[in-house]
């Protein structure tokens, strides 16, 4: 049975783009799938880069059909791609937004006032990872860490990638699951075996 959903992603991963296909390092890629796996098509509002050469570590990405292309994060942050933004939210069943990021709070702010559902991602600290990223950091950290402490508050699910540190800044009054992002690669028994031999 097809999956009719439509998931619009707010995040600050970088997209590719080559003869007009779009990539996404392993990564993201695999993120991402597993979002689409569970909801169905991508809009995918991000960062895009086009490119003449593939690297490597890319991936070919065939469940995105729609994308806003962000230009500019000091345009993002003061609302310049809001009404792209919520054109495409109101087509689209769910919004996740990856935290922190300005595009992903612009993006559920939103949904909020759309009144779509929208799921938040917390992958880190808001207030320590802009704080500790030079002088622009230091200015804009704290209307990150209050944004992002707003946005989950309200956010209609919440994933946490730890199981308590997250949870106790940024806390969210409707439902949340601690789930990490980590991918461990498949381990040799000759590796186990050589460890215990030392």
């Amino acid at each position: 049975m097809e999956n009719e959903m439509r998931v619009f992603i707010a995040s600050e991963f970088r997209c590719h783009i080559c003869n007009g296909e779009y990539y996404l390092t392993s990564k993201a890629y695999s993120i991402y799938k597993h979002y689409s796996d569970a909801f169905g098509e991508v809009v995918l509002c991000s960062r895009f880069i086009e490119i003449t050469n593939l690297e490597s570590s890319m991936v070919k990405v065939n469940f995105i059909r729609d994308i806003i292309q962000i230009k500019s994060l000091n345009s993002a942050l003061i609302g310049l791609y809001d009404k792209d933004i919520e054109n495409k939210i109101r087509n689209c069943d769910l919004v996740i937004g990856r935290l922190p990021s300005i595009i992903a709070i612009r993006s559920c702010k939103i949904a909020e006032k759309v009144n779509k559902s929208y799921l938040v991602e917390l992958m880190c600290d808001s207030w320590a990872s802009y704080w500790n990223h030079g002088v622009s950091g230091k200015v804009i950290a704290p209307y990150m860490y209050l944004s992002t402490k707003s946005i989950t508050y309200n956010a209609n699910y919440a994933i946490y990638v730890t199981e308590k540190y997250l949870q106790k800044h940024y806390p969210c009054k409707n439902q949340s699951i601690n789930a990490s992002n980590v991918t461990i690669n498949e381990i040799s028994n000759d590796i186990l075996i050589n460890r215990l031999k030392k």
